[in-house]
C-alpha cells in the first residue's frame, strides 16, 4: 500500500497540473512520431501536410503555425512536393507569391495524419459533457497566456478573435457571443482553429 503523503509535503497544485499536462503532451508526441514514421514523413513534414489540408497554404503562415523559420521549413516543403503530395500555384491575392495545395495523393495522406489515435480520443470521450466544456475553456485560457508571452504562435481561436464576446449572456445557455455570425454559443463550442478568425487588436 502506498504511504499517504501529508498535504504540506506534496508539490504545489500548479506543479501537479503542469506535470499532468507534460505527461499528456508526451503521449501526443509519441503518437505523432509513430504516425509520421508509418507515413514515412518527418514530424515537421507531417504537420505541414495537415496544416495545408486545413487551409493554411502560404509558406510563411505554415512556418508561423509550426514555430519554425521559413528556411528550416523549406526542405520539408520541397520533400512534400518531390513526393507528389503538394503542388504550388499562384496566390490569387498576390501574383508574385505562391500558395500550396494538396494533390489527390496528398489529401489521402493528410487524412490519415489528421486522425487522432483511438487511445487519445478514448481518453477525452470518457469525460462528461461538463468536464469537456470546462477543460476546453481552461485550455483556451492557457493557450492565450502562452501566446501573449510569445511562447507559441497566434492561434485562430475564439479567445483571440475580434468577433468574440465572452460572457455576453450570463446565465443563458449560450453564454458567449460571436459577432461574426451574430449568435450566442456555449463553452463546448469554443473554437481553437476557426477559418473566420480575425486577430483582436489590443491597445497596450
Amino acid at each position: 500500500m502506498t504511504a499517504h503523503v501529508p498535504v504540506h509535503l506534496q508539490p504545489p497544485l500548479d506543479e501537479k497540473i503542469l506535470f499532468g499536462l507534460a505527461k499528456i503532451g508526451q503521449a501526443i508526441r509519441s503518437q505523432e512520431r509513430k504516425r509520421s514514421f508509418e507515413e514515412r514523413l518527418s514530424p515537421t513534414q507531417a504537420q505541414a501536410l495537415v496544416l495545408i489540408s486545413q487551409g493554411v497554404r502560404r509558406p510563411s503562415e505554415i512556418a508561423g503555425r509550426l514555430g519554425v523559420s521559413r528556411a528550416s521549413l523549406s526542405d520539408s516543403l520541397s520533400f512534400l512536393a518531390e513526393k507528389g503530395l503538394t503542388r504550388k500555384r499562384s496566390d490569387p491575392r498576390d501574383s508574385r507569391s505562391t500558395i500550396l495545395e494538396l494533390t489527390a495523393k496528398g489529401k489521402k495522406r493528410s487524412t490519415a495524419m489528421a486522425e487522432w489515435p483511438s487511445a487519445l480520443l478514448d481518453s477525452v470521450s470518457g469525460l462528461s459533457a461538463l468536464e469537456k466544456a470546462t477543460l476546453l475553456r481552461t485550455v483556451s485560457k492557457m493557450i492565450v497566456a502562452l501566446q501573449e508571452r510569445g511562447l507559441i504562435s497566434v492561434p485562430r481561436m475564439c479567445a483571440t478573435c475580434r468577433f468574440f464576446r465572452p460572457n455576453a449572456h450570463p446565465g443563458a445557455d449560450g453564454r458567449h457571443h460571436c459577432a461574426y455570425v451574430d449568435a450566442p454559443f456555449v463553452d463546448a463550442e469554443l473554437k481553437l482553429d476557426c477559418p473566420e478568425h480575425e486577430l483582436e487588436k489590443r491597445v497596450k
